[in-house]
């Protein structure tokens, strides 16, 4: 799973091992707290692998 920043230079790749609801979810609440802060909490909690999905967050 990849996730894309809003200016698409900055890619975070999660596991496979993840259910894209509570991925959602997580994100939404997260963001709360800042995009950058957000995606970095996914990044440690998931770590890196290879699948891919396109996720834009406004």
């Amino acid at each position: 799973m990849e996730i894309y920043s809003l200016n698409q230079t900055d890619v975070y790749i999660i596991d496979n091992n993840f259910n894209i609801k509570d991925v959602l979810e997580l994100v939404n609440k997260l963001s709360q707290f800042g995009y950058v802060s957000a995606l970095k909490y996914i990044k440690f909690k998931y770590g890196f692998k290879d699948h891919y999905i396109f996720l834009k967050i406004n």
